[in-house]
């Protein structure tokens, strides 16, 4: 039998209006889907340095998990953002030292953005929709095995094709708007539509992720 890969997945921040109490979350799809994969899952809580963390254990693929909007801003050599933007910045710059495969999902794919010196903006007509989706990529199509999908689509913010990081190469678009990308020279990769989220997962995303990890 392959041995099981040890895949580490950021969580969302939540905060319970009633008891004014904090906690990290992650959906049910995306840990059964990720079940499914045959991962052994490795949960990053936001209060925890995940540095040291993830120093004391072997990790073969790190997933930056969908949920709230990033507010992350690197303006003027300053990192702002919230506790969840900046904790996620820690564990990009410990991918790349590290030289682990990283995947952003949805928000994810935001941040990563974000951190290469790309920009996202709020955009019309990605929520609770399923939209044409045009894969660019020669090797990606191999995986996917056609050159048009149809995927859902759950965000209120992306990325148009110029707010696109130079370091990064879209791999999948929705019109002008950029739905996958990978960087030119790090394993580094992502996607922004939800493949936990289907009652029978597509066997193209399944490939996707285990081409990554």
């Amino acid at each position: 039998m392959p041995k099981m890969k040890n895949i580490a997945v950021t969580m969302r921040a939540r905060t319970h209006a009633e008891y004014n109490e904090k906690y990290n979350a992650i959906s049910y799809d995306l840990v059964n889907f990720l079940k499914f994969l045959d991962y052994n899952i490795f949960l990053l809580p936001i209060n925890i340095n995940p540095i040291l963390f993830l120093n004391k254990i072997k990790i073969d693929g790190i997933i930056l998990g969908p949920g709230e909007n990033t507010k992350l801003n690197l303006k003027n050599n300053c990192i702002k953002g919230s506790v969840r933007d900046l904790y996620e910045f820690k564990v990009i710059k410990f991918a790349i030292k590290k030289e682990i495969p990283l995947l952003g999902m949805c928000r994810g794919m935001q941040i990563l953005n974000l951190f290469f010196g790309g920009k996202i903006r709020k955009i019309k007509n990605h929520v609770t929709k399923k939209h044409q989706i045009k894969i660019l990529n020669t090797k990606i199509k191999d995986i996917y095995k056609k050159e048009l999908l149809y995927k859902n689509s759950y965000h209120n913010y992306g990325i148009i094709l110029s707010d696109l990081s130079n370091k990064l190469t879209p791999w999948a678009m929705s019109k002008d708007t950029v739905e996958g990308f990978f960087h030119k020279n790090k394993k580094i990769y992502s996607l922004c539509w939800h493949p936990e989220r289907y009652k029978k997962y597509h066997t193209n995303d399944i490939n996707f992720f285990k081409k990554i990890f």
